[in-house]
């Protein structure tokens, strides 16, 4: 899939940093590339991977994905907002969104939850997917 989408996280509306060592924990394993802002992702299956977009500091503040695909990559994308209590989000005519935890609905910004934002509560990777899809 060559969607972009984002993960970051809120507080209070704001902004708000989390640990680069979450990103690492889960997807540190199938990184095959790394250079200064960017990583690249394989899957043993061959049938996963991605392109990420990532700060070198032990502090960040988004992520972005790109050219990505594969159940375990969406399902590390899952434990990866949900272990920051972050938000996925991509860009479409209405802002589009998906969270792993409804409390984390609370923290985010108005355009993420007004009348014009979907945001939608995922349980795991497919259900990532399958919003995607909708959207």
């Amino acid at each position: 899939m060559s969607l972009d989408f984002f993960v970051d996280c809120f507080a209070n509306g704001q902004p708000k940093a989390f640990k680069r060592s979450a990103f690492d924990s889960i997807f540190g394993e199938y990184v095959v590339e790394r250079t200064v802002g960017f990583s690249r992702l394989r899957y043993p299956d061959q049938a996963g991977g991605a392109e990420v977009y990532i700060d070198d500091a032990d502090e960040i503040g988004c992520v972005m994905f790109n050219h990505c695909g594969g159940d375990l990559f969406w399902q590390g994308v899952y434990e990866f907002v949900k272990a920051i209590d972050g938000v996925i989000w991509w860009a479409n005519v209405d802002h589009i969104s998906a969270v792993a935890n409804v409390d984390v609905l609370k923290q985010l910004p108005a355009m993420f939850v007004d009348e014009n934002a979907n945001p939608t509560v995922i349980a795991n990777g497919q259900e990532l997917v399958e919003a995607i899809q909708r959207s």
